[in-house]
């Protein structure tokens, strides 16, 4: 058995049964899911890259705004930071990635003609972090790190020990031999957590969850002293808060691991509005502004809920995404498509959904299960994934970057636009078929 396991390469000659008593069966399975992939990488991505960093990374976020590169690409900057396990002086990272230009349907038909099937991929499907605009010292690990939408120069970082800062990429730069280059700390957090959201209905206003939820007017904040919370609940949820998400100017709702989400209105105290209490533990939160009665849920139990805001109960639950096999810890919903988003987890992949998908008739080769709403599998990663996040850019809506647990590897890839998207041809050929047979057909992925 030849394989790849991290930048070298590793020759076994021992039977199978051998292999697996001295890695495992978890870990060969692992390497062999891995090995299937990169096998199929051509026929499943328009851009791949497997990105080694110097050191892992918990959070990631694509930042919006593209600048003029060479004639085939353009640079785009990408968001995170380290997790050094305190080896190193951690760090804030603003990355330039190089994105290739997306190439018209008659040159890419063109190029595909003449490419010879022997031949490695091309530099159209060649993305990459070229260097880095900003590299600021960051005094604790960065479990989250996310920027201000309506000013992308002010980040928001939430590190190990539960501390959430403020950085000013246009601030004062830092004292040489600084270990932090934060220009506002907010006081108030009570342990380490992953739950950073800031209000793109107001400015400034930054949630944070952990062993509470707090929420600072980042506006008000300074250098002098720590800034206190405009509003902080330590006693509704009875177990770590996992995640939050802004639903309006002052609504918001959260997860927890007491299994429950709440929706929250700060104008009405430290108190949860409404509560529903799910079957397990709940991780993560989506949510998009234009479709403003809708949420989704990430459960320990590997499902994806959609809720209605208007009716939230268990037995209303809209709809169960179902895919998984393990733990669900983050939900991105797409800039670009109202009912499209991503969902991440414990099982090492990052499942593409479309929500217009849902109850679509699918044709079916085999007698295997066909989710018609999973749209795309991404199956790269070797250990849980922790980060994703969708290009916010019109140009390469469907660029994504997902950061895993160990390893210290990076993915920034695009699936390969046939598996998504039908042309207007098929389009109308479906619409005829639609007023024929009454119903809609479509190619879908198949739960793996």
């Amino acid at each position: 058995i030849f394989f790849r396991a991290r930048s070298f390469f590793v020759v076994a000659t021992m039977d199978p049964s051998a292999l697996q008593d001295m890695m495992g069966k978890e870990n060969l399975t692992i390497i062999q899911e891995h090995m299937a992939w990169q096998a199929n990488q051509d026929v499943m991505y328009d851009v791949i890259k497997s990105e080694s960093l110097e050191w892992p990374t918990q959070t990631v976020q694509w930042l919006k705004g593209v600048e003029a590169g060479d004639d085939e690409s353009t640079i785009q900057r990408l968001l995170f930071g380290t997790q050094t396990s305190g080896q190193e002086q951690e760090y804030l990272l603003i990355a330039n990635v190089r994105v290739p230009k997306a190439q018209d349907e008659d040159e890419d038909e063109e190029d595909t003609d003449e490419k010879d099937p022997t031949e490695a991929p091309d530099d159209k499907k060649e993305i990459c972090i070229t260097g880095f605009q900003h590299r600021l010292p960051h005094d604790k690990e960065i479990n989250k790190a996310r920027a201000m939408p309506q000013n992308e120069d002010l980040i928001a970082t939430k590190s190990n020990s539960g501390t959430v800062y403020l950085f000013n990429l246009k601030g004062e730069a830092p004292a040489a031999g600084a270990t932090s280059a934060h220009q506002v700390v907010m006081e108030g957090t009570m342990g380490e957590g992953y739950g950073l959201a800031w209000n793109p209905f107001q400015n400034g206003y930054l949630l944070s969850a952990d062993d509470c939820i707090c929420c600072w007017d980042t506006t008000v904040g300074s250098r002098d002293k720590p800034l206190a919370p405009l509003f902080k609940d330590e006693k509704v949820h009875t177990d770590a808060v996992e995640d939050v998400v802004w639903l309006g100017a002052s609504l918001f709702a959260s997860v927890a691991d007491d299994k429950t989400l709440r929706i929250w209105d700060m104008r009405a105290g430290p108190k949860a509005t409404s509560t529903v209490e799910y079957t397990s533990n709940l991780n993560a939160l989506g949510f998009h502004a234009e479709a403003e009665q809708r949420l989704l849920t990430g459960a320990a139990d590997g499902k994806v809920l959609q809720w209605d805001l208007r009716k939230l109960a268990v037995k209303d639950i809209v709809h169960t995404f179902v895919g998984h096999s393990d733990e669900v810890f983050v939900i991105q919903c797409a800039p670009f498509h109202v009912s499209v988003f991503a969902s991440a987890g414990y099982d090492r992949a990052v499942y593409v959904w479309d929500m217009d998908k849902i109850g679509q008739a699918v044709q079916e080769d085999d007698d295997e299960e066909v989710v018609p709403e999973l749209v795309f599998q991404h199956g790269g990663h070797t250990s849980r994934v922790l980060d994703i996040s969708w290009n916010p850019n019109p140009d390469d809506a469907w660029v994504m970057s997902s950061v895993q647990e160990s390893n210290n590897v990076m993915h920034i890839w695009k699936p390969l636009q046939d598996l998504l998207i039908e042309d207007e041809d098929e389009e109308e050929e479906d619409e005829e078929d639609e007023e024929a047979q009454g119903e809609p057909v479509a190619k879908r992925q198949k739960v793996q």
